[in-house]
């Protein structure tokens, strides 16, 4: 039976793995740049980047994080196989509600070919 938390173990935190992953793959659509590499790990690993350009605001920043967090942890499932992924917000002009924030990320995984 799958797991469906956000565990510590899922997420990236060294900065040697934020580097590796920016030389992987990348796919993008108007909203998020998706870099992934494909890991030996029994999970995937994910982490997120919204810079103070794109966002001033720190409540809406951190907003937009928490939006993608519970977009992974439900989504996690049907991913093909484990990555390491690193999502980056790009310019955010649309409202930060949870079926947008979702739709938008899917498309970008579906664009990936990782679900």
């Amino acid at each position: 039976m799958p797991r469906f938390g956000f565990r510590k173990e899922e997420r990236l935190s060294k900065d040697k793995e934020y580097k590796e992953i920016y030389q992987g793959r990348s796919c993008r659509n108007a909203f998020f740049i998706l870099y992934f590499i494909p890991n030996r790990k029994k999970m995937s690993r994910v982490s997120f980047v919204i810079k103070k350009k794109c966002l001033k605001s720190a409540v809406l920043r951190n907003r937009l994080k928490r939006l993608l967090k519970e977009t992974y942890r439900l989504n996690k499932s049907k991913l093909k196989g484990s990555f390491d992924m690193l999502i980056v917000a790009r310019e955010i002009n649309f409202p930060l509600n949870y079926k947008e924030v979702e739709g938008r990320a899917m498309d970008l995984f579906g664009k990936a070919g990782i679900i």
